[in-house]
């Protein structure tokens, strides 16, 4: 997602796998997932947290 400037990665910084992926797609249904973000301590989407991966900005 270059052209938003993030990337999707684990924790430790390495790429996503494919079942990770397959659980964001799932779990992301209708974009409910990200009204957990703002309450989350992490500010992570509900998605990012079954997933165990982060969302961040590259620069």
């Amino acid at each position: 997602m270059k052209a938003w400037k993030l990337k999707l990665q684990n924790k430790d910084g390495s790429n996503i796998r494919i079942a990770q992926a397959c659980i964001r797609m799932g779990t992301s249904a209708f974009g409910l997932g990200n009204l957990l973000a703002p309450f989350s301590k992490e500010k992570q989407s509900f998605q990012d947290l079954m997933a165990e991966c982060e969302m961040i900005v590259t620069h």
